[in-house]
C-alpha cells in the first residue's frame, strides 16, 4: 500500500486508568527480573528455610511422625525450635537476608537498563510521572521480596494456627508483627538499591555498591566511634536497626543498645535520602557541565 493511502486515526482502544499506570512499569520490570536465572535460583534457595520451618511445625503436631522418628531427635527439635514468636522472628530474619541479596541481584538491573539505553525520555513523554515510574520499579522489587519474607511466613503462621486453634487464639498478634516487620525492610532495600543504580548507572558497580553500602558504612562509622569514644555506629548497622524495630513487634527482649525510636529515625532518614536521590537523578534529561 502506498504511503499516501494510509489513513491514520487516533488510538481508540482501552486506556489504562491514570491511577494504575505505574503497574505497567512494574509488570515489565517484574518480567525482566524473572527472566534471570539467578532470580529463580535465589527464590528456590529461599524456600529451603521455609520448608524446614514447615517440617518443624508438622513434627510438633504429628504423633505418628513422633513415634516413627527417634525420640531424641524429635525432642531435640522441639526443644531447639519451639513454635512461638521467637520462631517466626528468627525465620523472618533469615528470609530478610535472602530478600537483601535478591534485591541486590535484580534492583540495579531494572533501572540501569533504562538509564543506559536513554529510555527515560520515552517513558516520561507518556502520561507517566517520575514518581509513578519509580514506584513501578520499586513495586517489582517489593513483590519479589515479599515472596520470600512476609507471604510465606504468614502461610506458615496459618499452618500452625490450623493445627492448634488454642495457640492461634493466644498468638494472633504474630501475624501483623510479621507483616509490619517485613515492610520495614522491603522499602529500604528497594529504594536504596534504585538510588544507588540511579547514581552509578552501571549494573555491576551498582550491585557491588549496594552490598558494600550495608557493610562498609557501619564499619567506617564504628572506626570513627573508636576515635570519638561514641556509640553511634550501630545507628548505621541495618541488622541492629531491624532488630530494634522488630523485637517490640514480636514482644521479645532486645539484645542491642539501639532504641526503637533511634532505629525508626535511622530508617526514616535512609528512606528520605534514597527518595530524594531518585527524584533528582531520574529525569528525562539533564544538563552536564
Amino acid at each position: 500500500m502506498a504511503v499516501h493511502s494510509h489513513v491514520f486515526h487516533p488510538y481508540a482502544g482501552a486506556r489504562t486508568s491514570p491511577r494504575n499506570r505505574w503497574m505497567v512499569v512494574a509488570r515489565y520490570a517484574l518480567a525482566e527480573a524473572l527472566a534471570l536465572k539467578k532470580t529463580i535460583a535465589l527464590l528456590v534457595m529461599a524456600a529451603f528455610p521455609l520448608l524446614g520451618g514447615a517440617v518443624i511445625i508438622y513434627l510438633h503436631h504429628n504423633l505418628e511422625a513422633i513415634t516413627i522418628l527417634p525420640r531424641e531427635m524429635v525432642q531435640g527439635l522441639m526443644n531447639a525450635f519451639p513454635i512461638n514468636a521467637s520462631f517466626f522472628f528468627q525465620l523472618l530474619t533469615v528470609q530478610g537476608y535472602f530478600a537483601f541479596f535478591l534485591t541486590a541481584s535484580i534492583g540495579a538491573r531494572v533501572l540501569v537498563n533504562d538509564l543506559r539505553d536513554n529510555a527515560l525520555p520515552l517513558y516520561l513523554s507518556r502520561p507517566l510521572t517520575r514518581v509513578e515510574y519509580v514506584v513501578g520499579k520499586a513495586a517489582a522489587i517489593a513483590f519479589l521480596t515479599s515472596l520470600v519474607t512476609w507471604v510465606p511466613s504468614l502461610l506458615l503462621f496459618g499452618f500452625q494456627g490450623s493445627l492448634d486453634r488454642a495457640w492461634f487464639a493466644g498468638n494472633w498478634w504474630i501475624a501483623p508483627a510479621i507483616f509490619l516487620a517485613a515492610w520495614t525492610a522491603i522499602p529500604l532495600f528497594a529504594l536504596v538499591c534504585l538510588a544507588v543504580a540511579a547514581v552509578l548507572r552501571r549494573r555491576a558497580a551498582s550491585e557491588a555498591a549496594f552490598v558494600a553500602l550495608f557493610i562498609v558504612v557501619p564499619l567506617v562509622a564504628k572506626i570513627v566511634d573508636q576515635f570519638l569514644h561514641a556509640d553511634w555506629w550501630i545507628r548505621f548497622f541495618v541488622p541492629a536497626i531491624f532488630e530494634s524495630l522488630w523485637t517490640p513487634l514480636f514482644r521479645l527482649q532486645q539484645s542491642n543498645g539501639l532504641s526503637a525510636a533511634g532505629a525508626a529515625v535511622s530508617l526514616s532518614v535512609a528512606l528520605v535520602l534514597a527518595a530524594t536521590v531518585l527524584l533528582r537523578r531520574v529525569r528525562a534529561w539533564e544538563v552536564i557541565r
